[in-house]
């Protein structure tokens, strides 16, 4: 029994410190663990086609009304545009995906995606999806 608990004590005694386990985001910055870095990073990855394409893919499987990948390949991708976290836009920016990053276990503001939707719709842009990453 005391051989099981010295395997877990690391763990346990670690857990949720941030210099525990390496990782590609610590070697690479010291704001690895800020929220705007992991969607500066999810913006950077969609701009390249492939992975717009699988990201649609995915959407579209938890979705009712399907996105045509095709309306959006050449579209703009946007950070912090009306404090939205990140905005794919269609190749007209007529309409657009709202993505509102979570990962750090952020709360939501009050009526926070209301006003991101609310603030495209008042410049005549239909939100197509609201995507929350956590």
């Amino acid at each position: 029994m005391l051989e099981f608990l010295e395997k877990v004590s690391k763990p346990i005694k670690n857990y949720r410190n941030k210099y525990t386990y390496k990782s590609v985001f610590k070697e690479i910055s010291d704001y690895f663990y800020r929220e705007n870095y992991h969607s500066d990073i999810l913006a950077y990855y969609l701009q390249f086609e492939v992975v717009k394409k699988y990201f649609f893919e995915w959407i579209n499987k938890n979705i009712e009304n399907k996105i045509i990948f095709e309306e959006y390949n050449n579209g703009e991708i946007v950070r912090e545009q009306d404090r939205i976290d990140i905005l794919l836009y269609n190749n007209y920016q007529d309409r657009a995906i709202i993505i509102e990053n979570k990962s750090n276990n952020a709360n939501d503001q009050f009526n926070q995606l209301f006003r991101y939707y609310k603030v495209l719709s008042n410049r005549k842009i239909k939100v197509d999806a609201i995507f929350l990453f956590e």
